[in-house]
């Protein structure tokens, strides 16, 4: 849920900066690390990564600092894992940044000719971040939007697709790259042979964040309040879910384990907010509230694939750092652990 662009615009807000919290150190029944997506205050840009040792609970903050000797420098948006490596997005500063998944060197950084870079993906050789564009203080959007097409070898910004929309999240499905026109009422499909797009499928005001389910499905949650299952082909809308709880934009889900189960983080208020957490029966078609409580300042969601854990990230409101939690699907307390800054997403491992 990555808002602060628009509150460090709207709502200048000093937030406290509070001393950083100690590891800890919890048994959790699984194998693998999960990489901790800590988002950062927006007056420091002190966005960072986490690592959580899910077999030992061991917790190494300032991760990426450690091994590269210097931050991240950013606010970060999002992390993608691709091709054993995971692509940093982060504003203010504007730049994409690629380091080693297992080690976290940093392999390449992007840091002019990108404009509030949010998504990111990839097929091949070539890259494709989502750009929001320039903010209009008269309108309140973004205009000049675009998506940068990258060679990953070089590291270098190849061409840029213009949008008539701002963009929001990117999916890879096969040769082409799903673009979520969060400004508006598409979702555009883009060829990656030619780096054009080749058509626009209707759905739902506001289409967002999108998963793929255990059938190879491709679902779109739009912060209209509906979640829609394209068909095979990517041409129109097969499946549609309506009064689906959302907050209104960057909105957070997961697919679990089983791949027939969507959990969305729905959250209300603002300093202090609270988080829901529903299921979306991907059979059933139906919205369930699920087991987890609702809970303070939550702001991150992610689900493991391998064990199906619920990872849930708490924002501490924004003072000082966060704290990670975890649960198991029938909304039993697993664990919890001190991370970074404002902690948004999580990458598995």
């Amino acid at each position: 849920m990555k808002f602060k662009k628009y509150l460090s615009i709207l709502i200048p807000i000093i937030l406290l900066v509070m001393p950083g919290c100690d590891d800890d150190t919890i048994t959790i029944n699984s194998t693998g690390e999960v990489i901790v997506i800590n988002e950062g205050n927006f007056t420091d840009s002190d966005g960072s990564l986490s690592t959580i040792d899910v077999g030992t609970g061991q917790v190494i903050n300032n991760a990426f600092n450690n091994v590269n000797g210097r931050p991240i420098g950013g606010i970060v948006q999002n992390v993608v894992l691709f091709d054993g490596q995971l692509f940093i997005l982060t504003n203010t500063a504007d730049k994409l940044e690629a380091i080693n998944a297992t080690t976290l060197e940093s392999i390449g950084t992007i840091s002019t000719g990108l404009a509030s870079p949010f998504s990111f993906a990839a097929n091949g050789n070539k890259g494709y971040v989502s750009n929001w564009g320039v903010f209009n203080l008269n309108t309140f959007l973004y205009e000049e939007s675009f998506i940068a097409v990258i060679d990953l070898s070089s590291f270098e910004i190849i061409k840029k697709v213009v949008l008539d929309v701002q963009p929001q999240h990117l999916l890879a499905v096969g040769s082409v790259i799903l673009i979520a026109k969060v400004g508006g009422s598409t979702v555009s499909v883009l060829s990656t042979d030619t780096d054009v797009i080749i058509r626009d499928i209707t759905v739902p005001q506001r289409p967002d964040n999108m998963v793929s389910d255990g059938n190879g499905n491709i679902w779109v949650i739009c912060s209209s309040g509906y979640l829609v299952k394209l068909d095979p082909s990517l041409t129109f809308v097969e499946t549609e879910i309506p009064n689906v709880p959302v907050n209104g934009f960057n909105e957070n889900i997961a697919i679990d384990h089983t791949g027939s189960n969507i959990y969305i983080l729905a959250i209300t208020g603002f300093m202090p907010s609270t988080g829901a957490i529903f299921r979306i029966s991907l059979n059933e078609n139906q919205v369930f509230p699920s087991p987890l409580p609702a809970l303070d300042n939550i702001y991150g969601l992610g689900i493991d694939p391998f064990d199906g854990t619920i990872y849930l990230g708490d924002n501490n409101a924004f003072q000082g750092n966060g704290t990670v939690i975890t649960y198991d699907a029938t909304g039993n307390l697993q664990g919890t652990f001190a991370v970074g800054r404002a902690p948004s997403g999580f990458v598995f491992r």
